[in-house]
């Protein structure tokens, strides 16, 4: 029954990323990631790869090439959000 409740709220997510992706309303993206982080957070399900699809420190979804910046130097890949100056290192496999 959980496992079936939690594929439900991840289809939930990947919609709410798939809308956020086809828009380009900046308060509209900043609501909706924070209604991402709400339902993961109540349900206790990891956003894994998605997290990466957005800054964590505001909130704006990751257009490359507009909004962020992405360097990656040996096996780091750093992404630099152009709104608020934040940098996000991740691991490459």
């Amino acid at each position: 029954m959980k496992r079936q409740d939690n594929q439900n709220i991840s289809k939930k997510i990947d919609g709410l990323f798939s809308e956020i992706s086809k828009d380009q309303n900046q308060t509209k993206i900043k609501k909706a990631i924070q209604e991402i982080i709400e339902i993961a957070k109540r349900n206790s399900l990891p956003l894994r790869e998605r997290r990466k699809l957005f800054c964590r420190k505001c909130l704006s979804y990751f257009f490359i090439g507009k909004n962020c910046q992405i360097k990656i130097n040996k096996n780091i890949k750093a992404v630099k959000c152009l709104n608020c100056g934040n940098i996000s290192r991740f691991k490459l496999k």
